[in-house]
């Protein structure tokens, strides 16, 4: 069965070319193209959106393409249910961690080469936006790869969740959810808290912890409708 899981996983990661793509096209048009205006631009001397910010968005198409395309070319193949829902999770984990560590890497090494250089005034960074370098880049690294885990289960499940009654309403309750909790103030409080927890606590262990659990927790649920997805 191990053998199996990891199988699928690697067809996961292979099949994923969309996912890839949408990916490398960010990267390149937003991010190094951003970066490359910034340096060869004489007039161009200011704040740039971190290149590694882009590769945030890999864990997340990813996460919802395995689920709209992959499941059924797996069942085709011989594949068992449970094994996608193990299978999914370890697609996911690896990637968070890596567009984690090369987003550190990258804010460590390029863009403070680029800003001592002078050839950029600073990065924009979600390191440092969402306070996770405070704590030091191995405790970032962490922080980040839980978030995005997060993120990639949330949009793992949702897309799973499409077509069925349950999915109907829980776009609902997302909705009613930024339409009624933002502009109610003793709401907005309920929205402000769980984003401490989930990004902004002064301790990193507890936002690690928060995220790991409500990770687990959200793709747990999403066992329910791989059992009655059509191949």
């Amino acid at each position: 069965m191990k053998e199996s899981v990891i199988g699928m996983a690697k067809v996961n990661w292979k099949n994923s070319k969309t996912a890839w793509l949408i990916t490398a096209v960010i990267f390149l048009s937003a991010g190094v193209a951003y970066y490359i205006m910034a340096i060869f631009i004489d007039y161009f001397l200011g704040d740039v959106i971190a290149l590694g910010n882009f590769l945030y968005a890999a864990p997340l198409f990813l996460a919802i393409f395995v689920p709209a395309q992959n499941f059924s070319k797996l069942m085709h193949l011989g594949g068992n249910r449970k094994n996608f829902f193990r299978s999914a999770l370890i697609t996911y984990v690896p990637v968070a961690a890596g567009a984690s560590l090369v987003s550190i890497l990258t804010h460590m090494i390029l863009d403070a080469l680029l800003t001592s250089a002078g050839m950029i005034g600073s990065s924009l960074d979600l390191l440092n936006g969402f306070g996770f370098m405070e704590h030091g880049s191995v405790v970032a690294f962490f922080q980040m790869t839980v978030f995005l885990l997060f993120v990639s289960c949330a949009a793992h499940t949702l897309t799973l969740i499409q077509g069925h009654w349950y999915g109907w309403v829980c776009d609902g309750l997302i909705i009613a959810v930024i339409c009624v909790f933002t502009p109610i103030e003793p709401l907005r409080g309920a929205l402000v808290w769980f984003w401490n927890m989930a990004i902004f606590h002064e301790y990193a262990i507890v936002q690690i912890v928060f995220c790991l659990v409500l990770a687990l927790a959200i793709y747990a649920a999403s066992l329910v409708p791989i059992k009655s997805k059509r191949i």
